[in-house]
């Protein structure tokens, strides 16, 4: 990830780095909203009731699968309203897909819940091993920006199918409740807005220089 991070920015250049930066500053600032908080609560709820915790599990992913999906359209017209390039909107959407593949997170908490961070720490290392592959890859045969910028989301799509494969090799199942659903969004809500917070506070720069001034300084900002 080092070698790649280095050597993207100087294949894509300044401008095309900085159009990727940019929105994926977009993209970012909805991540928290895609996550409704849960990340926050869901280790403790896991240890507080293991009888329960396939449903836990069931319920946020679909939760955050159906706030990913109001993200990307959100997405989607906030970029169009705010840029005036066409490029970018694409670009957009391209990383904002990482969004959905990230509802899947909740398995790693699963197995943190239980002391067994090392199969998420070996499954992180094969998937960001692949990416990087596929980065170096995409450097060789010289593609253009799109194909780094699905790269953003090729991570977590590559976490999230170990992550399942994982869990349902095992024998585990998931499941939907309501009133789980109504629990969590209940305890969940002040994570949200402080993310959002947070997430504003660190990306607002970037907007504001593509705003104000062109992509070209998001990418010598973002480098």
């Amino acid at each position: 990830t080092f070698i790649t991070t280095t050597l993207v920015p100087r294949y894509l250049g300044p401008e095309n780095y900085g159009q990727i930066t940019l929105a994926y500053s977009y993209v970012a600032l909805f991540i928290p909203i895609g996550a409704l908080g849960l990340n926050d609560i869901i280790v403790k709820q896991l240890i507080d009731n293991r009888e329960k915790n396939n449903a836990i599990l069931g319920t946020t992913i679909v939760l955050r699968t159906i706030s990913s999906l109001f993200s990307i359209v959100a997405i989607y017209i906030v970029v169009k309203v705010m840029s005036n390039n066409p490029l970018l909107p694409l670009l957009a959407i391209l990383q904002s897909f990482s969004l959905i593949f990230q509802a899947y997170e909740c398995l790693m908490y699963f197995y943190q819940s239980k002391l067994l961070a090392e199969k998420t720490g070996k499954i992180h290392a094969t998937a960001y091993t692949l990416t990087a592959v596929f980065r170096i890859i995409c450097l060789i045969i010289k593609k253009d920006i799109k194909w780094f910028a699905f790269a953003v989301s090729l991570d977590f799509l590559v976490i999230a199918t170990l992550l399942l494969f994982t869990y349902f090799k095992e024998g585990n199942k998931l499941s939907f409740s309501k009133d789980i659903a109504k629990e969590l969004l209940f305890k969940s809500s002040p994570y949200l807005f402080s993310g959002i917070m947070t997430v504003i506070s660190g990306k607002a720069d970037s907007i504001m220089l593509g705003k104000f001034i062109d992509e070209t300084t998001v990418g010598y900002y973002g480098a």
